[in-house]
């Protein structure tokens, strides 16, 4: 018939990818936006186990002569997250930062985030995620023997979350929101070391200075040649040959400076 429309001329019919949406990539994230300054980046909830989101609506049906009518109420939303705490890293302790949200019972921010979504190239990486701002009402603890202490945090969603802008695209978090390195442990789970970046200090304090992949020289495959990582500077002086007493990287020569004297010119060079 002349005007019918296709199913294959709807937009998202007609594929052929029977590929799932892989839930280990989906991880959430927090900010507590009435404790930490605006610069502070997001951070995620600590070590995740299983999670899940529930979104529904109340149904309401008023029967009439000739059926049933139904219609649908507001939405109520939930994100639930086993999260693992790990211990305190960096100045970072989630296990302080949760108990306090939950002690104050302040509101914070919230994103559900599909990291199986990741597109461009380091470091201006983006991921599509969904934002909301939410409260937790309780704050369970797990402590089993011989395991980690864990929370199944039921997080409240207020109002309903933003996922899609005003034509239906999705909303998308990009690399630089997230603290340094998170994009990446979602690859990995600790970046290489090289002997002299990871032990204890004068004052008996674990350190962890270990770096991402990327700003690594390595072997390439079948041959003797050391390569950088694609984000390593040219020029960059390789980091395994760098004395740990003095890490600063020697700098490239500069150009000879021509400094005129009384017997002529004197040639220096830095």
């Amino acid at each position: 018939m002349a005007g019918e429309t296709n199913t294959t001329d709807i937009k998202g019919y007609g594929q052929k990818s029977y590929t799932g949406i892989e839930t280990d990539k989906i991880f959430y994230a927090f900010k507590r936006v009435h404790a930490w300054p605006v610069s502070a980046k997001i951070q995620l909830l600590g070590l995740q186990g299983a999670t899940s989101a529930t979104n529904t609506r109340t149904s309401q049906a008023t029967q009439t002569k000739s059926g049933v009518l139904k219609g649908i109420g507001a939405p109520n939303q939930q994100r639930t997250v086993d999260c693992i705490y790990p211990k305190e890293s960096n100045g970072f302790d989630l296990h302080a930062e949760i108990r306090q949200i939950w002690d104050n019972g302040e509101g914070f921010d919230v994103w559900r985030i599909d990291f199986g979504s990741m597109h461009g190239k380091k470091p201006n990486r983006k991921v599509r995620a969904q934002y909301s701002q939410a409260v937790l009402p309780a704050l369970p603890y797990t402590e089993a023997l011989g395991g980690f202490l864990t929370s199944n945090l039921v997080i409240e969603v207020n109002g309903m979350e933003r996922d899609f802008n005003d034509d239906g695209n999705w909303f998308e978090l990009p690399e630089s929101s997230f603290v340094p390195g998170t994009f990446d442990k979602m690859n990995k789970f600790y970046d290489y070391s090289i002997g002299t970046d990871r032990g204890v200090d004068e004052d008996g304090n674990f350190v962890d200075n270990t770096v991402d992949d990327e700003t690594l020289f390595a072997n390439k495959k079948g041959t003797t040649d050391d390569v950088p990582g694609p984000q390593t500077p040219s020029g960059q002086a390789d980091p395994t040959l760098i004395d740990p007493a003095n890490p600063q990287a020697p700098q490239a020569p500069q150009a000879p400076k021509s400094v005129p004297t009384t017997n002529g010119a004197n040639i220096l060079s830095n």
